[in-house]
């Protein structure tokens, strides 16, 4: 399957497409397919910084 890891806190150049391997669904489990996923503003700007703040100094 396709992947995308989040290698740091910054812009999408910390974002790492790859192949990983299927995942397997453990006793009492349920695998699901998923097709497409979401990344909202609020992700964006989390994933900007660590904190999900603005590296700005607030004034």
């Amino acid at each position: 399957m396709r992947a995308v890891w989040l290698r740091g806190f910054s812009g999408p150049e910390v974002l790492v497409a790859g192949d990983a391997p299927d995942p397997v669904a453990g006793p009492g489990q349920a695998l699901i397919e998923v097709a497409f996923a979401n990344i909202t503003f609020v992700v964006t700007q989390f994933r900007a910084t660590a904190q999900g703040r603005s590296r700005r100094s607030c004034r």
